[in-house]
């Protein structure tokens, strides 16, 4: 199962707070047998993937995705996309 993780929203918005959450939350889902993860998480909170549990366990498909195109691409190779947004 290939599976994207989404965990920050746009911290600009007003209620981002609520909107999101740190990377570390979701390790219990790294207990999840046969699960492939790929972060689609882009700009500063990709930094947290290094220092998380999902460090060697979650590819960045961040310098991949440039535009919607790439990531809806990104998106239709996985089986389900985890989001908090």
């Amino acid at each position: 199962l290939r599976v994207g993780l989404v965990w920050r929203g746009n911290p600009a918005h007003e209620q981002d707070d609520q909107r999101s959450i740190s990377l570390e939350l979701l390790a219990p889902l790294l207990d999840v047998p046969g699960v492939a993860w790929y972060s689609l998480q882009f700009g500063a909170p990709a930094a947290e993937i290094p220092k998380s549990p999902f460090a060697g366990r979650i590819e960045d498909l961040s310098p991949r995705i440039t535009d919607f195109g790439a990531t809806a691409a990104a998106i239709s190779a996985l089986d389900l996309v985890i989001a908090v947004d």
